[in-house]
Formats: C-alpha cells, sequence, structure tokens
C-alpha cells in the first residue's frame, strides 16, 4: 500500500466563483453549481480543481514529466490517434472542496464570514483521519458552540450590535479559540460569523446564493437569456491533496500555488473562478 503525506489548503474566491454541476435544470435558474450530495452546501469536485491546478502547472513551465507524475497521462493524446502514448495514473490524490465560510452583508462590516459547526467538524475530522493529529481547543470550542437557528456568535465586541442582511438574528459575543481561527483565516484578520447548520443551509440554498444573468447577442438582439449561480466573491472552500511520501515532485504543486492566482471553474473571459490558494499552515 502507497504512503502519503496529506497537505490541506484554502481556497479564497476573489472573484464569483461558477463551477457548474452540468445538470438539467427547468426552474429559473439554468445553470446550478456543485454541491455536495452529503449536506447540499456548495462545493468543487475533485476533477475540477485537479484540471485546474493542471492547466496552471502547464502554463508555468512545470516539465512534462512532472505533470503527468502528478495528475496522470494526458487523455486527449489517444484521442487524436497517438496509439504508442502509455497510460499513466497520476500518483497525487486529490479531494473536493468543500465550502469553509459564506460572506454575509451586514450594516456594521460589508460582510461577515459565515460558518457553522458542521464545516468545523468536518475539516477537523479530515485533520484527524488523514494527519493523525488532535485539535482538542478547536474540538472543545465546537462541542461547546450549540448554535440555535435564530441565533450567531461573533468574536469582536464591537460588532455586538450588528445585524445582517434580510434576517433577524440574535447576535451574541463569544471567545474565539486561536487555533479555530487560524484554521479558517490563517494569518486574515476577517472577522467570523457562527451560526447554525440550520442557518448555514438556507443561506446557501438555491434561493439565497447570487444568480447573474447572461445574454447572447446577435446584432445587438437579445438572442439567448439565461441564468447562472454563483458562489460570491471572498467566499473560502478548503480541500486535502496527499502526495506520495517519497514523492519525485516534492513540493512542486504547493509552492506554485502560494501566492499566485489560479482560475477555477467557467467564464474565465468574464472574470469569474480566480482565486488564492495558500497551505492551512495549522497542519
Amino acid at each position: 500500500m502507497k504512503s502519503y503525506n496529506s497537505k490541506f489548503f484554502r481556497i479564497r474566491a476573489l472573484s464569483n466563483l461558477h463551477v457548474g454541476s452540468g445538470e438539467t435544470n427547468y426552474g429559473i435558474i439554468d445553470n446550478l453549481i456543485q454541491r455536495d450530495v452529503l449536506t447540499g452546501f456548495p462545493c468543487i469536485n475533485a476533477s475540477g480543481l485537479k484540471g485546474a491546478f493542471k492547466q496552471f502547472l502547464d502554463s508555468e513551465g512545470v516539465i512534462s514529466d512532472d505533470l503527468k507524475y502528478i495528475f496522470g497521462s494526458d487523455t486527449t493524446a489517444n484521442k487524436v490517434g497517438q496509439s504508442n502514448v502509455q497510460n499513466q495514473t497520476g500518483e497525487y490524490v486529490f479531494f473536493n472542496a468543500y465550502l469553509l465560510t459564506l460572506p454575509l452583508r451586514s450594516n456594521k462590516r460589508p460582510y461577515f464570514l459565515a460558518t457553522c459547526p458542521s464545516i468545523l467538524k468536518h475539516i477537523i475530522t479530515n485533520a484527524r483521519k488523514f494527519k493523525d493529529i488532535e485539535l482538542k481547543d478547536a474540538e472543545t470550542f465546537i462541542q461547546n458552540s450549540n448554535v440555535e437557528s435564530n441565533k450567531a456568535y461573533i468574536f469582536n465586541k464591537k460588532y455586538l450590535n450588528a445585524t445582517i442582511e434580510n434576517d433577524d438574528l440574535d447576535i451574541e459575543c463569544k471567545t474565539l479559540e486561536e487555533s479555530v481561527k487560524k484554521l479558517l483565516f490563517g494569518e486574515e484578520q476577517e472577522e467570523l460569523l457562527l451560526i447554525s447548520d440550520k442557518k448555514f443551509s438556507e443561506y446557501c440554498s438555491d434561493n439565497n446564493l447570487p444568480v447573474v444573468s447572461r445574454n447572447a447577442l446577435d446584432d445587438g438582439k437579445s438572442k439567448n437569456l439565461w441564468y447562472e449561480q454563483i458562489l460570491p466573491r471572498e467566499s473560502r472552500l478548503f480541500f486535502s491533496i496527499l502526495e506520495p511520501t517519497n514523492s519525485q515532485t516534492p513540493d512542486i504543486l504547493q509552492s506554485s500555488l502560494k501566492d499566485n492566482v489560479i482560475q477555477i471553474g467557467g467564464n474565465a473571459s468574464i472574470g469569474c473562478g480566480f482565486c488564492e490558494i495558500n497551505q492551512i499552515e495549522i497542519f
């Protein structure tokens, strides 16, 4: 059995993000985003992440042998008649990116970054399974954060009288465990809003996520108007990658991604999907 080192990463959406589900929808929204089949929260499937990273590393001039080692063979080669191409499975394992925080507009600051207990449990469970580490302070924090559906916790007293747009939440102030802050934001000083799983699900529903209109014009006339669902900019997601313990390309992926802007999903030509990706240092 292969031995792996697990790496955890955080995605920050610098622009609106549309990673389409590819499913036919007969409602008002034509193009829906991908969602986790278990929670229904927005996500990015591993295949989409893998493709975006491969395209970026290729554009950065990473040699083809290293790309093949990380991602596997380019399956398009056989499609164009290169029958002598040997298929190779990528040595790195990519997992889905799951939603970490969602920006919610407020009267006290432009937005809070909202999350919920089930998301925090998920990322800590992943850390325990793949990294074999304990985050006891963070686990205790979550266990003591039984948020009722009409309440929310903030962690800075100056925002105590804040309100969330289109909702009436009873906001209380709570001490934020430092490990949780690093888990969510790294060295950033964004303000966290902890809400219930039920309320978070409502904010992530098709009824509440932003929708943008798209239009195809022919000689100035509308020929095809459609609507696309997006994950708003400043959303955060997290994902993990398993790297072979004796990798022949150590740190190429994480060093290339760090401090660069990566485009993920569709609509690149209109500025969608541009993201910043950094490793979660707490792991």
